[in-house]
C-alpha cells in the first residue's frame, strides 16, 4: 500500500504520519476475493455512483481501487490490498489462523486543509469500517 502525500488530507496503514495513520484490519473470510467482494458491497452501499476502477489478483493479494464523488468536482480515491497473514502449507495450526490482512488508503482528491489533517479520508475509512459485516471484520 502506498503512503500519503504529505500535502493532501488522506489515511493510510502505511502512512509515515501519525496524524494520516489509520491500522489495517484482519478480514474473516476465507479467500483475498471473497474479502474484496465483501469490502466492494461495502463502499458500494456507503458510495451508490462509485466507481471500480481496478480490480486485480496480485502475488501479494487481491487489489481494489474505488474512485467516488468528493465534495468537490475533483473525486477522492479508496484502495484496498487484502492478504494472507499466516504461512500456508506447512501444517501448523498457527500458521493457518489469522485472518486476511487488510490495508487500505482514502486519499481526498482536491481537499487540502491544514486543521484537522485527514479528516475526511478519515470519515470516509471509518464508515466503510462500520458498514463492513461484523462477522467479516476483527481489528
Amino acid at each position: 500500500m502506498r503512503n500519503c502525500p504529505s500535502t493532501f488530507n488522506c489515511v493510510s496503514t502505511a502512512a509515515r504520519s501519525s496524524d494520516q495513520y489509520a491500522g489495517p484490519w484482519l478480514a474473516q473470510e476465507r479467500t483475498p476475493a471473497a474479502a474484496a467482494d465483501t469490502v466492494t458491497l461495502a463502499v458500494r452501499s456507503l458510495f451508490p455512483s462509485a466507481e471500480l476502477v481496478a480490480s486485480e489478483e496480485l502475488p501479494s493479494g487481491q487489489y481494489v481501487r474505488f474512485r467516488v464523488s468528493g465534495k468537490f468536482e475533483v473525486p477522492d480515491e479508496l484502495e484496498f490490498l487484502i492478504r494472507p497473514t499466516g504461512v500456508s502449507g506447512r501444517g501448523f495450526d498457527a500458521d493457518e489462523k489469522g485472518g486476511l490482512l487488510t490495508t487500505f488508503r482514502s486519499c481526498a482528491g482536491s481537499v487540502k486543509c491544514t486543521h484537522p489533517p485527514a479528516v475526511m479520508p478519515c470519515i470516509a475509512s471509518c464508515a466503510l469500517t462500520n458498514a463492513l459485516p461484523q462477522s467479516s471484520i476483527r481489528l
